[in-house]
């Protein structure tokens, strides 16, 4: 656990907060608040009794696992995902039908999880009071539909959770996943400004300027892929084609069948920026109407 301001702690989760694990933010003030329980299983039970309340950036599998460890104090999530918090309701939205199961099974295994039932939910703009620390839930799509941040406007942080400002990049694998909207919830952290930025994979960054720089590199990683992509595109290939060559995440050495499939929806949230800019077409395969 280390202090980052007064009353504020961050939490760096198992594996150095890599997936399937993501780091916390635990707020101690008159309440003692934690965000987002995916920082392991042990460790979440060391701070059960410390703990009163629980906040979800998003229903996230490393995001949410060990939300059951805490059923008997306040658990709160966003209104827009209030009443998706079972895992099989979860999986219809996060994979396909022929991986639901393999989903399920993978996710239990691997990080944990249980069944919770949520007691409030915020929304975004809300102000939460626990103390002398106020936090402001921020809207961040893109990622996931319900994807949200948390602002805190005393010591001008933002928590961004899957905002994570890792090197691989930006991800939006899921069906509600959206290009555009990933690239809106960048820039509306932009224009907050902060000073400390806390990822849910990765340590905190200190300094304007310095969070100002990760978060436009990060935003050109969507332009690079693009450009990968719109390259590979010769009027021979379709989007299993392309998954094929792997242009996101290269090497598959393991759950390839889930990263077959994430990897091929954000392909096609690519290939659909594509077309409306008049760059490409499909026609059985997927053509370039305009070069690199």
């Amino acid at each position: 656990m280390i202090k980052i301001a007064e009353h504020i702690y961050f939490i760096e989760g198992n594996n150095r907060g890599s997936f399937p694990f993501a780091n916390s933010m635990l707020i101690r003030d008159e309440q003692t608040i934690l965000f987002d329980t995916g920082i392991g299983i042990e460790k979440l039970k060391e701070l059960k009794d410390m703990v009163d309340v629980v906040i979800n950036s998003h229903l996230h599998p490393d995001h949410m696992p060990g939300n059951w460890i805490f059923g008997d104090k306040r658990i709160m999530v966003s209104e827009i995902e209030f009443d998706q918090c079972h895992l099989k309701t979860l999986a219809r939205r996060y994979v396909s039908r022929e991986l639901e199961d393999n989903w399920i099974e993978f996710v239990k295994s691997t990080t944990g999880y249980r069944d919770f039932q949520p007691t409030d939910s915020f929304y975004d703009g809300e102000v939460l009071v626990f103390g002398e620390i106020e936090v402001i839930p921020v809207h961040l799509p893109g990622h996931t539909k319900a994807h949200f941040g948390f602002y805190i406007p005393d010591v001008d942080l933002v928590f961004g959770a899957d905002i994570d400002l890792t090197f691989f990049g930006p991800w939006y694998g899921h069906r509600e996943s959206s290009i555009k909207e990933f690239i809106r919830s960048i820039e509306d952290i932009i224009r907050l400004d902060p000073v400390i930025y806390l990822s849910g994979h990765r340590k905190p960054i200190f300094g304007r300027w310095e969070i100002l720089e990760e978060l436009e590199r990060y935003r050109k990683v969507i332009e690079e892929r693009e450009r990968k992509i719109l390259s590979l595109v010769d009027g021979s290939k379709d989007v299993t084609d392309l998954v094929a060559v792997s242009p996101i995440y290269g090497k598959k050495p393991y759950l390839k069948d889930f990263l077959d499939y994430w990897e091929e929806k954000m392909i096609l949230h690519h290939l659909k920026e594509l077309e409306e800019k008049d760059m490409v077409k499909r026609n059985g395969k997927w053509i370039r109407l305009k070069e690199v």
